[in-house]
């Protein structure tokens, strides 16, 4: 009786560093896709002045392509922003991009058979870029 509470007790310490090792390299990632979208954001908005639909639209692109969803049942879990400051003669185009990530346990009232609406379990990762548009370079 010991040995199969001892061989469940190890089994459970593994399962858990496992899926903390998994989770980590999972928000990890994810970090580095919304980064890149980001710096992405930030380059299309300094090239368009500022048109929200075109950072939008780089945006999610990028995002996609990393692999990321960017609606979860029917959610939206993208928010990019944009502002423009002036310093010493450039503008500094700001880009944030803000992804709500889901988990396991977004989706784990699912799997009990209990309807979700909300992403109350999702993990929240912001990223903001900023470019330099000079007006030396014609900016």
């Amino acid at each position: 009786m010991n040995n199969i509470f001892s061989f469940f007790a190890y089994a459970a310490i593994i399962v858990t560093v496992m899926l903390l090792l998994f989770f980590g390299l999972e928000i990890s990632s994810t970090t580095n896709a919304v980064q890149t979208a980001s710096q992405i954001g930030a380059h299309v908005s300094a090239l368009s002045g500022g048109n929200m639909t075109q950072i939008d639209q780089a945006v999610m692109a990028t995002l996609q392509q990393d692999g990321l969803a960017t609606t979860y049942n029917g959610q939206n879990l993208v928010t990019v922003t944009s502002s423009t400051t002036q310093s010493s003669g450039s503008s500094i185009i700001s880009v944030t991009v803000s992804y709500l990530m889901p988990t396991i346990v977004t989706s784990m009232g699912s799997l009990v058979g209990i309807p979700s609406n909300g992403l109350s379990g999702a993990y929240p990762i912001q990223s903001t870029e900023s470019y330099a548009n000079d007006t030396f370079f014609g900016g």
